[in-house]
């Protein structure tokens, strides 16, 4: 269900839906290949699986000796494989990526030692050039603070897919129909009444609560902390027939300022 609203989603989750919004539509393997370039150079790290240079030690241990990939891993100063010359005078040439390595110790390495390495690395694809690897790329996971900012450094459109604290309509509705007491609106915040109103507007409201408060203290004690609702009528009349006015439109502007005053009351009990 779109959008996703986990706050980290694995390689292979973010290549499976980016790749249909990338413009022209990329593939999955052209999106993880992305990925884990990304990866290699540092841009990314995940928060799971091997680092890139313990990835690396595992990579040299285990495949060094095979020549069934589309990497070769040349140690220090060596020059690499050669040419071989065919029957037909002609030179085959070894098209496989090169990656350099300080040494055959790898108790030895560093990050620092190994960068040809790492950015030699970020031009290859796992899935053509050592392909039992992918799985493990795949499930690297990824914040989506650290996915935005390299998406945001590269340039790369903001996928619609991956929206980490949204609740897209189709889930409030699913939500609606299990708890039809409202539990989804619970589950949703929603901004108060109050809270959409501008800051302006909200000032000037607190002194008139205020006197309510000291209009009550004095000429009616006994609705101080009297309930509210429909007794703010009743109220108003009161604190109006002491002020000597019996302006309707005084008594509406007062009633509602009770309102307020009273819902403000109750939240603060509430908070307590």
């Amino acid at each position: 269900m779109l959008p996703i609203t986990k706050a980290a989603l694995s390689i292979g989750e973010i290549a499976d839906h980016w790749s249909g919004e990338l413009p022209p539509p990329w593939s999955w393997e052209k999106v993880l290949s992305a990925l884990e370039s990304a990866w290699w150079l540092g841009e990314l790290g995940g928060n799971s699986g091997p680092t890139r240079l313990q990835r690396l030690k595992n990579m040299f241990s285990s495949m060094r000796q095979r020549d069934d990939l589309g990497i070769v891993f040349i140690v220090g100063d060596c020059i690499g494989p050669l040419p071989v010359e065919l029957p037909d005078g002609s030179l085959q040439l070894d098209l496989r990526h090169k990656i350099c390595v300080p040494s055959n110790d790898t108790e030895n390495w560093d990050e620092a030692a190994c960068g040809d390495a790492f950015h030699a690395l970020a031009k290859t694809s796992s899935k053509e050039s050592y392909p039992e690897l992918t799985v493990g790329f795949t499930l690297i996971q990824l914040s989506y603070e650290e996915f935005n900012t390299w998406r945001t450094n590269r340039g790369y459109f903001e996928p619609k897919f991956w929206r980490p604290g949204e609740v897209s309509e189709t889930v409030v509705k699913a939500m609606n129909e299990l708890w039809p007491e409202g539990y989804a609106a619970m589950m949703v915040a929603q901004p108060t009444a109050a809270e959409k109103l501008p800051k302006t507007i909200l000032k000037r409201r607190r002194p008139a609560q205020e006197r309510i408060r000291r209009d009550l203290e004095k000429k009616a004690p006994e609705y101080i902390d009297a309930p509210g609702g429909k007794t703010c009528w009743s109220i108003a009349q009161i604190l109006v027939e002491t002020r000597g006015s019996a302006r309707k439109f005084d008594l509406d502007k007062t009633s509602k300022a009770l309102e307020r005053y009273y819902d403000s009351r109750l939240k603060d009990r509430s908070q307590d």
